[in-house]
């Protein structure tokens, strides 16, 4: 069951909650228990069963990475969503760093909440997108190899059509938030019929979900990425026209962590730095 505020624990303990804002969606104002240990040690051994072995560093959840993604696929079945923006290898880094950054005072002296920015690269959605697989594997929500096939789709549309990842990375966010949540439920409808286009997954419904994505939907794909990629690459058009501004992408320089080892790309920049020319004071009346 989803708490919003603290709730006190028996002996006067408070219960830990994680907010969903920090962790997997910007826009929430949920809060959720912590998942117990014996929830997290059964996460990380079925991980270990699956992978044989344990993840390495820059691709494993923290406990408040797989809490609140648990809440989201698992206990509410709502979506399988996780904003790239925040959800990143060593989230614990990224908190700290949000307590200074996420909220900014504007040159007219307001204090202003900013938007955290999605990664600027596929190198940096990428890393991203591990930990999200290893959480998966955790959580047993999706097979392995179909979370490989997503990643290997959004990676051949970057190298089909380079300049262009603030479209893919759009249509890869509002196909994650938006549209899978959409199929989930027609996939579970069509196999009550009889006539799922997939070999629909009881057991593991998200994977089945994952797989109509990445092989049944090309309409979509062509309407919302390949289409508005070609008129870049191929049609003078700028990619800026295509970018609605739902999502935003960050830079694309990077760090690597000092002691990785997987060498794995980390944001540099998390919040525009011009956010704070954009919230201006209200007219006079």
């Amino acid at each position: 069951r989803a708490h919003v505020g603290v709730n006190a624990a028996r002996g006067g303990r408070r219960t830990r909650l994680i907010p969903l804002s920090e962790t997997v969606d910007q826009t929430s104002k949920l809060q959720v228990k912590l998942l117990s240990e014996a929830q997290l040690n059964e996460a990380a051994k079925r991980y270990y069963d699956a992978e044989k072995g344990d993840p390495p560093e820059d691709e494993a959840p923290t406990k408040e990475q797989l809490t609140a993604f648990f809440f989201a696929a698992v206990w509410t079945l709502i979506t399988i969503y996780a904003d790239f923006a925040l959800w990143v290898p060593h989230w614990r880094r990224l908190a700290k760093r949000l307590r200074f950054t996420a909220t900014i005072i504007n040159e007219w002296g307001e204090r202003v909440t900013v938007e955290i920015m999605g990664p600027g690269s596929y190198e940096l959605w990428e890393s991203s997108w591990n930990v999200f697989r290893t959480a998966c594997v955790m959580l047993g929500l999706v097979a392995h190899g179909i979370l490989r096939r997503y990643a290997a789709k959004i990676k051949t549309y970057c190298l089909k059509y380079p300049g262009c990842w603030g479209i893919i990375y759009q249509a890869d966010v509002r196909m994650r938030s938006g549209r899978m949540p959409n199929i989930f439920h027609k996939l579970k409808a069509d196999n009550d019929k009889n006539r799922c286009a997939v070999d629909y997954d009881v057991a593991q419904p998200w994977t089945s979900v994952f797989a109509y994505v990445v092989d049944h939907d090309e309409k979509w794909w062509t309407d919302h990425l390949v289409d508005p990629c070609r008129d870049v690459r191929y049609g003078g058009k700028k990619s800026a026209e295509y970018v609605d501004g739902d999502v935003s992408t960050g830079s694309a320089t990077t760090h690597t962590a000092t002691g990785s080892d997987t060498m794995t790309p980390l944001p540099t920049t998390i919040v525009n730095p011009l956010a704070s020319q954009q919230h201006r004071p209200p007219t006079p009346t």
